[in-house]
């Protein structure tokens, strides 16, 4: 292969755009092809498409918005960004997420979370200097199953203390694992020129040991990440009566955080476009 190619070939409507968006790494990966499109968000006429403002801790948090520019393809697109404000401790703006909830469409098979993403920060112009306003941008899936045992997967860039290029994190039973060789793979923040990346994270509803999901595959731009070796992402039991349950969400999320090693560095946004979630995707391996 040279290039990009189609993970999904032919169709109508707004999942042949989908499919025209979707990009498959040169070297190849885990996925053969894309399976059916749950939803293809565009954001395209001022419009949410039912992403969600998230408010993690109760507490109201910098609202989701909507952006003319920039924009990956379309008219508009959806933009997360922090309070413009000096980082303190606990401060509802030091974050700001968004969700869109769904219930599972399968109880097993792969399924990918997939768009792009350009984000732009106050940083340090100093030769050598690490300092960037963001602490993580992050992509999850957050899914319940109907015997009410949760699996959170997460895949985050994440600037570290002490490295001189953020790099892409996931989470794990574990902990927080760095995934090899992630710490050049997307653009930085390059004079708020809005650089465009492509991510995709495909889970296994059915991986793990326990066959209650794992991890399958990142893919950064070009370039696609095994990980099938690392942990089960976290999961925990949810409480809940009959009716006030967890049990059956299926909900992908997007987020930004702010660093609280500069905490005068107050701006700080992320741009995502044309976010598209598949189920049912045809493995190669």
């Amino acid at each position: 292969m040279t290039g990009f190619e189609s993970l999904l070939g032919g169709g109508g409507g707004a999942a042949a755009q989908a499919m025209n968006l979707d990009v498959l790494a040169p070297e190849g990966g885990l996925l053969r092809k894309r399976g059916k499109v749950m939803f293809h968000s565009t954001f395209d006429g001022g419009e949410f498409q039912g992403w969600r403002d998230h408010y993690g801790t109760g507490s109201p948090s910098p609202a989701v918005g909507l952006t003319q520019y920039p924009v990956m393809s379309g008219s508009h697109a959806m933009m997360l960004s922090t309070g413009s404000v000096p980082y303190f401790a606990d401060n509802a703006s030091n974050s700001s997420g968004t969700y869109k909830n769904l219930s599972f469409p399968r109880e097993k098979g792969l399924v990918s979370f997939s768009g792009w993403f350009a984000q732009a920060s106050d940083a340090s112009n100093t030769a050598g200097s690490q300092d960037v306003g963001f602490d993580n941008v992050g992509i999850f899936f957050d899914t319940q199953s109907w015997a009410d045992v949760r699996r959170f997967y997460r895949a985050s860039l994440t600037t570290r203390p002490g490295s001189a290029t953020p790099a892409w994190m996931i989470t794990t039973r574990e902990g927080q694992i760095v995934v090899p060789s992630t710490g050049n793979i997307t653009a930085g923040i390059n004079e708020r020129k809005w650089n465009f990346n492509y991510y995709r994270l495909t889970i296994d509803l059915a991986g793990g040991p326990d066959g209650l999901g794992g991890y399958v595959e990142l893919q950064l731009n070009s370039r696609t990440f095994d990980l099938r070796a690392y942990a089960p992402p976290i999961d925990a039991p949810q409480a809940g009566s009959a009716m006030d349950s967890f049990a059956g969400g299926f909900n992908p999320g997007l987020a930004i955080a702010r660093s609280y090693r500069v905490p005068e560095y107050t701006e700080n946004a992320v741009v995502f476009d044309d976010l598209v979630v598949t189920f049912n995707d045809v493995r190669n391996y």
